[in-house]
């Protein structure tokens, strides 16, 4: 996964949201797919640990439209972490697909 697809994942429904409270936790969103683990250096400001799940749970969503149709076998994690890089909440999505012959009748 580039650093291309985090920021379109992210800031696509970040951008358009209302963060009007005082006070903003800074969330850092860590991926991996099991060979190359990204972490996030740069973060973003979010009003509030369920915020920082669904922007896990769409990016996630995104990574499987449009990253694992390419394989049979794959699994992609996200994590968000918050300023003192403890994880506020994390999710997975798992593919395992494979051919099964049809029964002989």
């Amino acid at each position: 996964m580039t650093n291309e697809l985090r920021s379109i994942t992210l800031s696509s429904s970040v951008e358009n949201r209302n963060l009007w409270k005082a006070e903003l936790l800074k969330i850092y969103f860590d991926f991996d797919d099991s060979h190359t683990p990204l972490r996030d250096e740069e973060g973003i400001d979010l009003p509030d640990v369920e915020s920082a799940r669904t922007e896990v749970l769409r990016a996630l969503a995104d990574i499987a439209k449009d990253v694992l149709p390419k394989s049979d076998q794959q699994a992609f994690r996200v994590s968000a972490r918050n300023a003192s890089g403890d994880i506020v909440y994390s999710a997975e999505v798992k593919i395992s697909g494979g051919r099964h012959e049809p029964r002989h009748q």
